[in-house]
């Protein structure tokens, strides 16, 4: 199965090297960030909506935005280092094998005394499309 190839390149290439998010496809490395949170993820996305179709992403921390994004692009295989229950049922609901090092509750804020602003944000939203509105509307007040 091609995304599990793909998905082990960008898991391999996430573990050996600073980024913080690696795209694969067609056992290619085809995008990447360095940036904490979802901003290079969105970018990417925003950019090329294509980007993610039928791609596999690493990413260093994966929660229930994160999980949207992939979800809305048509990823086939996500990995995350840390990956939120709440992360891993919109994947499981999008049909996109996932793999999880570490599996929280949540994922928490920068500080590690609350929710993830994003994790906040998305909480009891069931559409990618719902998220993606949100997401905009959240990271255009924060530029």
């Amino acid at each position: 199965m091609a995304e599990i190839s793909d998905l082990n390149l960008a898991r391999q290439r996430l573990s050996t090297t600073d980024m913080r998010l690696v795209l694969a496809r067609d056992e290619k490395i085809v995008a990447g960030g360095d940036r904490p949170g979802v901003i290079d993820l969105w970018e990417l996305y925003r950019e090329n909506p294509q980007i993610l179709k039928e791609a596999a992403a690493a990413d260093s921390v994966v929660g229930r935005a994160a999980a949207f994004i992939m979800a809305a692009g048509g990823a086939a295989a996500c990995y995350g280092q840390i990956m939120s229950r709440g992360a891993q049922e919109v994947l499981r609901g999008a049909g996109i094998i996932y793999e999880a090092d570490i599996e929280v509750e949540a994922i928490k804020n920068a500080a590690g005394d609350d929710l993830c602003p994003l994790e906040k944000l998305t909480a009891g939203v069931e559409e990618p499309e719902e998220a993606l509105d949100l997401l905009a509307d959240f990271l255009a007040d924060s530029d």
